[in-house]
C-alpha cells in the first residue's frame, strides 16, 4: 500500500519490525541521528532563553551535553539572565534541572536491581560485560547492558558481540555526583 514507518528513539525499534526494516518499509532515527551539532545546540538554547549563544560556547556545550536535545532545552530554560555567560556558567545553571530529569525520567522508573547496577558501574569510563560482572557481582551484565541500550537509556554501544559501552557524558556525571557516596 506504500506505507512507510519512521521510528525515532534512543533505543532500537521493536524486534517485530525487523522484517519491515529489512524490506525498507521502516526507517529508524537512533541516538546518533538525534545528536545535535553546535549550531543546533545554540539555536535551541537561544530559543528557550531569548539570548544568543556564541559559536564557541555552543561548541563547548555540545561536547559537554554529548549533543543531548533535552539537555540543551534545560540549559536554555536555566540560562543565567546576563550576557556573556560562559559555557561553564550555562551548564552549571542547568545541573539541577538535568538532575531532576535523570531522577524522574530515567532512574525512578527502573527496577531497584538495575539502579544498583548503574550505581556500581558509574565509576568506569568504558564498560565491558566482564568488568560490570566484577563490579556488581553479577553474571548477566551483557544482558543488562544490552537491555539498557534497548530501553533507550543514555548509554552508547561500541562494537558487536564483545561490545563495550559508555554512559553519555551528562548521565555519567549525574551518576558520579549522586551515587559516589551511596552506602553499598
Amino acid at each position: 500500500c506504500g506505507l512507510h514507518l519512521l521510528t525515532i528513539g534512543r533505543g532500537a525499534p521493536a524486534s517485530v519490525l525487523m522484517p519491515l526494516r529489512l524490506r525498507g518499509a521502516v526507517d529508524h532515527l537512533d541516538a546518533d541521528a538525534l545528536r545535535m551539532n553546535p549550531a543546533d545546540v545554540g539555536a535551541v538554547i537561544s530559543a528557550h532563553s531569548g539570548q544568543s549563544v556564541d559559536a564557541a560556547t555552543a561548541a563547548e556545550l555540545t561536547e559537554r551535553l554529548d549533543g543531548w536535545v533535552v539537555g540543551a532545552v534545560i540549559v536554555g530554560m536555566s540560562r543565567p539572565r546576563r550576557e556573556g555567560a560562559t559555557a561553564e556558567d550555562l551548564f552549571y545553571a542547568a545541573v539541577t534541572g538535568m538532575d531532576g530529569y535523570y531522577t524522574s525520567e530515567v532512574l525512578n522508573p527502573l527496577p531497584p536491581d538495575v539502579r544498583d547496577f548503574l550505581l556500581r558501574t558509574s565509576c568506569a569510563d568504558e564498560l565491558s560485560a566482564e568488568l560490570c560482572d566484577r563490579l556488581t557481582d553479577r553474571t548477566d551484565s551483557h544482558r543488562v547492558l544490552a537491555g539498557l541500550v534497548e530501553q533507550g537509556l543514555p548509554i552508547k554501544r561500541k562494537g558487536g558481540r564483545d561490545a563495550t559501552f559508555r554512559y553519555d557524558r551528562p548521565f555519567a556525571s549525574y551518576l558520579d555526583a549522586h551515587f559516589r557516596h551511596e552506602d553499598l
